[in-house]
């Protein structure tokens, strides 16, 4: 029975257009030639190799494509190593030290990932954030204004627009309850961004637009923009701060627990290589002369 790699490189053969007569070759090899897919010099791909690499479902054209791909990047390795071994020096040439450097770094870091991820305490206090945030204020002024929104858009011709608009404005659960199902049937979007602060510009990709003519739009806490298409689109901002000011903690409150937490990583590690060197120098295993 033909592999599934096969099956496909075998309809791909029968549609492909002429334009990829090269890579109808590759794959015919493939099918035909003992398993071997291409070589360069006594370098060998075998289909094996490229099984993995062709997902269920992918079509016979983009799978010859995909095989086409793979077969090229192989066999470029090989030539531009060829093709180097034959134009650098021996000492071009000798990567030893840069792979034994290589090597220590990338040992070093998956043990530290390890050690970190065995060791590291990811739950950060609402009592540390607010001490950070009180005492590192001034790192979060704002570039842009944030807000807490409601967004919508409906029919500008809507009969239910104006009292969505009401609704959005409304602080009681009853009408916000309202809200939601008048918006499940009549709006083509709604969002309140989970009643959390976001970036001005983040409300602006909504009304596709840039934030400067979002502003200008901005009137008694509501902004609306006609669309080209007879849409509406309509938010009520219910609270704002200005660029330049220092934000509330809630809108920082992400941000500082990435900082706390890699503080805490960060200490971890310092501290792993300082008991490290400490032990090694008491067992002997360190002498420095």
């Amino acid at each position: 029975m033909m592999t599934r790699i096969g099956k496909y490189l075998g309809l791909a053969l029968l549609t492909a257009v002429s334009a990829m007569a090269v890579s109808c070759r590759l794959v015919s090899s493939v099918l035909h030639d003992d398993e071997v897919v291409a070589k360069v010099g006594k370098h060998r791909l075998y289909r094996h190799e490229l099984e993995s690499i062709v997902p269920e479902g992918l079509s016979s054209e983009d799978s010859l494509n995909l095989v086409s791909q793979y077969i090229d990047t192989w066999a470029s390795a090989y030539l531009f190593d060829e093709l180097a071994s034959g134009s650098l020096s021996k000492k071009d040439l000798d990567l030893s030290e840069q792979l034994e450097q290589y090597r220590h770094a990338l040992v070093k870091y998956r043990y530290e990932q390890k050690y970190i991820n065995e060791r590291l305490d990811t739950l950060v206090s609402e009592q540390e954030v607010n001490a950070y945030y009180d005492e590192h204020q001034d790192r979060y002024i704002l570039s842009y204004p944030i807000v807490k929104a409601r967004f919508v858009r409906m029919r500008a011709d809507s009969p239910k627009l104006a009292e969505v608009k009401e609704l959005m404005a409304s602080q009681t659960d009853e009408d916000f309850g309202l809200l939601s199902e008048i918006v499940a049937t009549s709006a083509e979007k709604y969002g309140d961004f989970g009643g959390k602060w976001i970036d001005i510009t983040d409300l602006a990709k909504e009304f596709g637009v840039d934030y400067g003519t979002l502003l200008a739009l901005m009137s008694n806490s509501s902004i609306q923009y006609v669309n080209g298409d007879g849409t509406l689109d309509y938010a009520y901002i219910s609270d704002y701060v200005r660029a330049g000011s220092i934000p509330p903690v809630e809108y920082c409150e992400k941000m500082i627990k990435e900082v706390i937490i890699n503080s805490r990583k960060q200490a971890l590690l310092d501290a792993l290589e300082r008991d490290l060197l400490k032990d090694a120098r008491s067992s002997g295993k360190l002498i420095i002369y």
